[in-house]
């Protein structure tokens, strides 16, 4: 797996624990407990899914999200989580290979269920 997908993969368990715990807010470390992901990861892809709007991270290190997580798009997380890793000009021509970002995003969803059967 690249650093791009395990970014993606990253992002995609924090939304996901985030949504299991209806409204509820989270710190980074119980999520990356939760989740199994490392702190500084969970930790930094928190404060980009922060500045791109999709959560809330309060001063006490708290997240929660802002709106659903139903209503956001494969876009949405790949602009909040990659425009932090590649240039803005790589990252557009990417997207603008719909193939390329479906490809991810069940490639993502692929290693999270593997990962969820796996124990």
């Amino acid at each position: 797996m690249n650093k791009q997908q395990r970014t993606v993969q990253v992002a995609v368990m924090c939304l996901q624990e985030l949504d299991a715990q209806a409204g509820k807010a989270l710190s980074s470390r119980e999520i990356s407990q939760r989740r199994g992901i490392s702190l500084s990861e969970c930790t930094s892809i928190l404060q980009r899914l922060s500045r791109a709007g999709i959560v809330e991270l309060a001063t006490t290190g708290l997240a929660v999200l802002r709106r659903p997580v139903e209503e956001l798009t494969a876009l949405d997380i790949l602009q909040a989580v990659w425009n932090q890793t590649k240039k803005q000009s790589t990252f557009e021509m990417m997207v603008g290979h719909s193939q390329a970002v479906e490809t991810t995003l069940a490639f993502v969803s692929r290693q999270d269920s593997d990962a969820a059967i796996n124990g």
